[in-house]
């Protein structure tokens, strides 16, 4: 019987069969085709302002899944709560490895982190809003973004 949906956990919900899909799968991370993805990143909702003002400047870094390599960064938006990047960047990366979605906020001296996402990349999803977090346990929701991930297939 499979698990019911854990509410108190929105951040990314990972079921049983799901893990077995993953670890059975990492194999072919290791040693697979690397594919070309094209990310779609529309607008976001800042719920935990990081400014005095009562506002943030936030923009989102893609990152590989060690957090090592920068893969793509949208440009910042001023003094919103309500950003509208809309982006469209392309990086390449294996079927089933993981990329980190950080929502920062630009300060005059360096950023701070709104929130992050980690997300498996999986040909056969869908992608619907990503909910951003900065509580180890992912309970507390600081930001979400409107983001699809696109495989465009095996790089040649």
């Amino acid at each position: 019987q499979e698990p019911k949906f854990d509410c108190r956990n929105p951040h990314h919900i990972f079921t049983k069969r799901t893990q077995q899909k993953q670890q059975e799968r990492m194999t072919e991370v290791e040693e697979g085709p690397v594919h070309k993805w094209q990310v779609e990143i529309t607008k976001g909702q800042i719920f935990v302002s990081t400014d005095l003002n009562g506002l943030s400047d936030p923009y989102v870094v893609i990152k590989s899944g060690s957090e090592e390599e920068t893969l793509l960064k949208t440009k910042h938006k001023s003094d919103t709560m309500t950003p509208e990047w809309n982006y469209t960047g392309t990086f390449e990366a294996r079927e089933f490895s993981v990329v980190s979605f950080k929502m920062m906020d630009k300060d005059i001296i360096g950023s701070n982190t709104v929130g992050d996402y980690r997300h498996l990349l999986d040909k056969d999803r869908q992608y619907k809003p990503m909910n951003f977090s900065k509580a180890a346990d992912r309970t507390v929701i600081t930001a979400q973004a409107f983001i699809t991930i696109k495989d465009l297939g095996e790089k040649k």
